[in-house]
């Protein structure tokens, strides 16, 4: 399996640097949010968009060495590699600012990851790709055969251009955007990781390649996905609710029905593909429906 995954705001958080920067500039109050886009509207706001390009610039450049990686995306490295999985870094940015010194940008980079990424064995130093433009980094997307890429960006993965065959998992940790077929939306990299956990799981059970679309669709009790393989085949997953306090066996008895009601020939009810007690897991045929708030009295009578 190979992933991609985008470096700026997405491997690197930029809120602390450009706060620190703005605040030694004197150039945003002390109680301004240390987030990169409050420093961005603060500036925005007060007609300085120049001096804001400008900023883009020193940071990306002179204090990259002060930027610091987002909690668990290290974890998730040294996890992928401790399983075999290649990692390829593939970003684009200009290699000089549109503004003011003219910093390589691309060096660096390229200086942070070597020392954050490839000295301690997490990536390999040929899966460092720094293109110039979108184009050309959703070209590298393609010609690398990314299984799956990570961005924080949606219209990498919305592109008409992006790869279908490549899963896209839109990184928003601030939660300023929305679902989408086209991606899977995750918040943390904690919850990336558990993401592909969760899909190694799968694809084991299934005995299927491990590149799967798993799009969350919420559960009450239990957590409940949508599968879809790179076959075209979909599934639901359920990840049952287990807990100490209660010592139901929620799969058990559910698969317990299915099989039952498959017995006296009742065809309306999904098929089991596979379950794990040990895991929790139940992934069952996908029926097409409607919300159950469609329900009636009526429809319950008969």
């Amino acid at each position: 399996m190979r992933i991609g995954i985008d470096f700026d705001n997405t491997i690197v958080s930029y809120d602390a640097v450009f706060h620190k920067v703005a605040l030694e500039r004197s150039l945003v109050p002390p109680a301004l949010l240390p987030s990169k886009l409050a420093v961005r509207e603060h500036l925005r706001s007060a007609g300085q968009e120049d001096l804001w390009t400008e900023l883009q610039g020193y940071v990306y450049g002179t204090r990259m060495a002060d930027v610091e990686a987002y909690g668990g995306v290290l974890d998730f490295l040294r996890w992928a590699r401790a399983h075999g999985i290649q990692v390829c870094i593939i970003s684009h940015k200009t290699r000089h600012p549109f503004i003011g010194p003219a910093y390589d940008l691309h060096a660096a980079a390229r200086s942070w990851i070597e020392a954050q990424c490839i000295r301690p064995g997490l990536v390999d130093p040929g899966q460092v790709f720094l293109e110039l433009t979108k184009a050309e980094k959703i070209g590298r997307i393609r010609s690398t055969a990314c299984d799956y890429y990570i961005d924080d960006l949606p219209e990498i993965l919305l592109a008409e251009e992006f790869p279908r065959e490549t899963a896209g998992i839109l990184f928003d940790p601030d939660r300023h955007h929305g679902d989408s077929p086209a991606y899977t939306r995750l918040s943390s990299w904690q919850a990336i990781l558990k993401h592909f956990q969760l899909s190694g799981e799968i694809a084991r059970l299934l005995d299927i390649p491990a590149a799967l679309r798993l799009e969350p669709r919420g559960g009450g009790n239990n957590r409940v996905y949508v599968l879809s393989t790179k076959q075209g085949r979909r599934y639901v997953v359920k990840e049952y609710f287990r807990d100490p306090s209660d010592p139901r066996d929620r799969l058990g008895a559910e698969q317990a029905f299915l099989r039952y009601a498959a017995a006296l020939g009742i065809q309306c009810v999904p098929k089991v593909a596979a379950s794990s007690n040990e895991s929790g897991l139940g992934i069952y045929e996908y029926i097409d429906g409607r919300p159950v708030s469609e329900v009636s009295a009526a429809y319950v009578q008969q």
